[in-house]
């Protein structure tokens, strides 16, 4: 697969002076399969970059790895693993923008009929393109940490009701990025 994006921002230029519109295109290669009847696989290798229109801004690019594994130990039971890289966007001073690597695993358990347990984790490693020049005041990297539990309620096929809790703790070299965060959601969802 390819794909290009260009990212226009509103403002030209950011409060600290900075024209953070860029263009990028990424490219990936990969396979899915079914191992078994009850697991099946991903994987694909993925080069992205970003450009920025200013030239202080440096380019964030590199190359990453995706991949997947669903398991259906039984008919009401999916157990989802994900590994994804990507370039990602910021308007945080000092940097263009950054890698981000992401590990994730999800659980469902049909409780019974239309009602669904739900039970998902992540971890979030992201490197930020910066110049260099003090590590100590440049943010060069966070962890982000994720968990949620809840319940979703199908009414049928287009509409569903989800609620839960969920819990955000994100790590950084510089202590005024850190932070967590506990959550209660209640979402409606509607399908086409």
């Amino acid at each position: 697969s390819y794909a290009w994006n260009e990212i226009n921002y509103d403002l030209p230029e950011d409060r600290n002076g900075f024209n953070r519109d860029s263009t990028g295109n990424g490219v990936a290669v990969g396979v899915k399969w079914d191992m078994t009847d009850l697991l099946v696989g991903d994987l694909a290798l993925n080069y992205g970059e970003q450009t920025y229109d200013d030239p202080r801004l440096a380019d964030v690019d590199g190359w990453g790895l995706g991949a997947g594994l669903t398991w259906t130990p039984r008919r009401t039971s999916i157990v989802n693993v994900r590994l994804r890289a990507s370039p990602q966007e910021t308007t945080q001073p000092g940097t263009s923008g950054y890698w981000s690597q992401l590990w994730s695993a999800r659980y469902q358990e049909e409780l019974r009929m239309n009602l669904l347990f739900n039970l998902r984790g992540s971890y979030t490693d992201n490197s930020y393109e910066t110049p260099g020049l003090d590590p100590g005041t440049e943010l060069s990297g966070t962890e982000v940490y994720r968990a949620d539990i809840g319940l979703s309620y199908l009414f049928n096929r287009n509409v569903s009701l989800s609620g839960g809790y969920g819990y955000e703790r994100q790590d950084s070299n510089i202590g005024a990025f850190g932070y967590s965060a506990n959550r209660l959601f209640i979402l409606l969802g509607l399908a086409l």
